[in-house]
């Protein structure tokens, strides 16, 4: 069912239709169709009402938030605060109103009134949960300081301060507190005639100092009232910018010794769900499924591996290596480690399904780039992406190649190098199909097999390999294929099959799609790609030239108008090209 607005009175049910009154009520929006499973709490300023927000609301609900603005005393400006005789006025403001405690000599505020109180009211009438970690507070003026504190009590996924807080020196801003202080951000207006250097110092403080142009937005534009245009909608891409930060959260970090970590990242967006899995498909490695809290993790979930510090003098900008498929990122520690010898801060992934939708871990390629960013407050990062990974990068350098609810390119790429890649597509499995299907971690491109029913095990976006579905790409013109049944479809005496052209179809013709669409001109591009088709215990490939497994013309493919600055071919096979030393020594010449 969709429900788009109610309004809540305060001490009534939830009514079906909204309600507008002049002064009280809550009001809650939301979309059920939209849902992220996520929560903004919205404070305006003084004297204000909830209605105030609503553009800002609206904009939240369009991101998949549920809203609910709340009514709560303000009819005390914060900034009396400053002429009282009390010490820590501030402190104690924030306190009263918003916990209810009576501490203040401003205010009066009981428990049933204040902000908290209010709050649990209202989602009990909701019937909605209060999981603070999936609560985004924003705050208008006086709000956005009730904002801040709630999350120096309460583990908040985010807090968003607009024209505010008018806090600074206030002993409470830089308490220890709940929230990771990174997840402060706040959006002002230098005119504003409450001192925009002063909110600004405030944000400063409850960062820790960790400023960034994403976390602190200080507008400049022409305005008639500077400080109510932060909740116009003349400011609403850079409010979806504020709340787009908050979809993904850190839900915990393992110390893995020398500084390094790894830490569990989850994407609220619906259209990352649970995944089919085989048994060879599960996360293996222990340290990874334990930090997953399962060997079969949702595709919302990621793990951000860091290597630790470097040793030496550090250079910029941080290095992230995105893996292929079948591994983890325990797979690439001799390079993450070389890096790290030679002054990079290096971060590799663990993608929940190794062998998932490229959209997808496009999506959570974006959001280990904007985690790194916010840790080292780097602008950009270099790419290393291996085998599928480069095609997952791909994806997220190319603006116009992705869905509609995916994280827009942020410009955050440096060099991007594509060692190994599929990047003209594969049609390896319909050339050298597998009888093994259920023992190995390849798709099926027969559907009989001796009498069996195996469809359920060939390439589909539903299925067990959505990603390979999204690779393939016919090379017979090139190399014909000795296998006809397999790669053209048709039946003999054990099998069946329907063919590459099917799995064209099944991957909605994917590889064509992105290779004709052009990726970020700024970004420098590498190829790095192997002729010596020798990978121990497997089928190499041999119709062409390859590493093994990507034929070399489809590595030395680069994406569409890309802006290659280098190409290198060297006698490796697949893993040689990542993991071994002639191998590394390029990539590390390259990044320089």
């Amino acid at each position: 069912m969709k429900r788009t607005l109610l309004a809540l009175l305060l001490g009534a049910l939830a009514r079906a239709e909204p309600m507008m009154q002049p002064v009280g009520p809550h009001l809650a929006y939301w979309d059920d169709e939209k849902s992220n499973g996520l929560l903004l709490v919205s404070l305006g300023g003084t004297n204000s009402r909830p209605s105030d927000l609503e553009a800002f609301d609206r904009q939240a609900v369009e991101l998949g938030y549920k809203v609910l603005a709340l009514d709560y005393p303000n009819q005390v400006i914060s900034t009396a605060c400053r002429d009282s005789k009390q010490p820590d006025a501030f402190d104690h403001f924030r306190e009263e109103i918003v916990e209810g405690k009576p501490t203040s000599d401003l205010v009066e505020v009981d428990r049933a009134n204040s902000i908290e109180g209010r709050l649990q009211s209202a989602l009990e009438q909701l019937q909605w949960s209060q999981d603070w970690r999936k609560i985004v507070v924003v705050g208008h003026s006086q709000g956005s300081g009730h904002a801040a504190y709630l999350g120096k009590i309460h583990p908040l996924r985010g807090v968003i301060m607009l024209a505010g807080p008018q806090d600074d020196g206030a002993r409470w801003l830089s308490r220890p507190g709940e929230t990771d202080p990174l997840n402060y951000v706040g959006l002002l207006h230098q005119s504003d005639f409450f001192d925009a250097k002063r909110q600004a110092q405030a944000i400063a403080t409850l960062r820790q100092g960790k400023l960034s142009p994403h976390s602190l937005i200080i507008s400049q534009e022409t305005v008639d009232d500077a400080h109510m245009s932060v909740i116009q909608p003349q400011f609403q891409e850079v409010w979806r910018q504020l709340l787009g930060q908050f979809r993904v959260a850190c839900l915990s970090r393992k110390g893995t010794g020398q500084g390094g970590w790894i830490e569990q990242l989850q994407d609220s967006d619906p259209h990352l769900g649970q995944r089919l899995f085989l048994p060879s498909q599960e996360q293996k490695t222990p340290v990874v499924a334990e930090c997953f809290g399962t060997s079969r993790p949702p595709s919302s979930s990621l793990l951000l591996h860091y290597s630790g510090p470097p040793a030496g003098a550090e250079s910029t900008p941080p290095v992230v290596i995105v893996p292929g498929a079948k591994v983890d990122a325990t797979f690439y520690q001799t390079l993450a480690q070389a890096l790290k010898t030679q002054g990079r801060h290096v971060y590799t992934l663990t993608f929940a399904h190794n062998q998932d939708d490229n959209f997808v871990q496009a999506q959570q390629l974006a959001n280990a780039i904007a985690r790194v960013r916010q840790l080292s407050g780097a602008a950009q990062v270099d790419l290393v992406a291996h085998s599928k990974g480069c095609v997952v990068a791909t994806v997220y350098c190319t603006p116009e190649f992705r869905r509609e609810w995916m994280t827009a390119y942020q410009g955050d790429v440096r060099r991007l190098l594509l060692v190994g890649g599929p990047n003209g597509g594969i049609d390896y499995f319909h050339r050298h199909p597998f009888e093994d299907q259920g023992a190995s971690n390849w798709p099926m491109v027969w559907n009989r097999v001796e009498g069996k029913d195996c469809s359920q095990y060939q390439m589909d976006l539903s299925g067990y390999w959505p990603g390979q579905a999204q690779l393939v790409a016919r090379w017979d013109g090139r190399y014909p294929p000795q296998d006809k049944i397999s790669y053209y479809g048709g039946s003999a005496e054990r099998f069946e099959a329907d063919g590459i052209d099917t799995a064209l179809e099944a991957g909605e013709h994917f590889m064509a799609r992105l290779n004709e669409t052009p990726i970020a001109p700024a970004i420098q591009v590498g190829l790095l790609a192997g002729n010596v088709a020798d990978v121990p215990g497997f089928r190499n490939e041999k119709d062409g030239a390859s590493d093994g497994i990507i034929l070399l013309d489809s590595a030395l493919q680069p994406p569409c108008q890309a802006q290659v600055v280098k190409k290198t071919v060297l006698p490796c096979n697949h893993i040689q090209l990542i993991l071994g030393s002639q191998a590394q020594a390029h990539i590390s010449e390259f990044l320089r």
